[in-house]
């Protein structure tokens, strides 16, 4: 009973916040029969080897840079300071997505207006900015929700409160303010809310689900979705978020996937996932003062 009480204000406000989010996807004829099929055609060429490619490059580019690091003199293990976590953070974004990133922009460049087709170039910028206003007023405000259901999920069922910091990197920025380490919290956040979504959704919107649609066809849109935001969450797991933030990832992740495919360009889905990361990223700081 005191989990209930204490959580009251969350289980009264979360959701209707829920229920008016998706109110205004069933408006905006999200969940609509054959909405998707309205969505802009995606001729990149990529197909299931290259999802193969993509993933391999994926885990091997950090390896190399270890391997080159460790050639060069430099330990990963030595002086763990937090300002030498934070640069390690950003080289492994680096080494992560580099040789991928590399590889898909050789795939589609050549081809007549593939920058276009994988969405790096907008197509009609003033309807991909309505879209990116509609999910940043309807998809942020349920992922919040929905992040606060869930802590009171598994506080009942688990018996204790998660920490509501449950992210590796959000731990790192309060680590930072708390000892007044500028250069390190300035380049987490960079990491956090520049490199990330951009790396993120180059690998799982333009890569991850580009290969989806030219295995499945434009017919199975809503499984392209499924599928890349499934992948995008279980890519989270073990990799320093808590277990109660998966369904919140999820979640994003289906937003992130629809505006792509309803807006064919990655930047509406490149600005939602920073918007996304600086809240989190201000909420950290701001509950490491209270």
């Amino acid at each position: 009973m005191s989990v209930w009480l204490e959580h009251r204000q969350t289980l009264l406000i979360a959701p209707p916040v829920i229920a008016a989010a998706v109110l205004f996807w069933f408006w905006r004829g999200v969940f609509k029969k054959g909405s998707l099929n309205q969505s802009p055609t995606r001729q990149t060429g990529l197909t299931v080897i290259d999802f193969a490619v993509g993933m391999a490059l994926m885990l091997v580019g950090p390896a190399l840079i270890m391997l080159a690091l460790k050639a060069m003199g430099f330990n990963p293990q030595a002086g763990p300071t937090l300002h030498n976590r934070a640069r390690l953070l950003l080289v492994n974004q680096l080494a992560t997505y580099t040789l991928p990133f590399a590889y898909l922009l050789w795939r589609v460049m050549f081809k007549p207006e593939g920058l276009r087709e994988l969405g790096l170039l907008p197509r009609r910028p003033y309807r991909e900015a309505l879209w990116w206003s509609g999910a940043v007023v309807s998809v942020l405000p349920a992922c919040l929700a929905l992040g606060s259901l869930t802590v009171v999920a598994s506080t009942l069922i688990t018996g204790r409160e998660p920490d509501p910091v449950a992210h590796e990197v959000l731990d790192m920025m309060q680590q930072a303010k708390a000892g007044h380490d500028v250069t390190s919290l300035a380049l987490l956040v960079c990491t956090a809310i520049f490199f990330v979504p951009i790396f993120e959704e180059m690998m799982y919107r333009g890569l991850v689900q580009s290969c989806l649609l030219g295995a499945l066809g434009d017919s199975q849109r809503l499984w392209v979705i499924v599928i890349g935001a499934s992948l995008f969450t279980l890519v989270h797991v073990g990799g320093g978020v808590g277990v109660e933030s998966l369904p919140t990832i999820f979640l994003l992740a289906l937003g992130l996937g629809t505006l792509y495919e309803r807006t064919g360009t990655l930047w509406p889905g490149i600005a939602l996932h920073a918007a996304f990361n600086a809240l989190n990223t201000y909420m950290a700081l701001q509950l490491m003062g209270k």
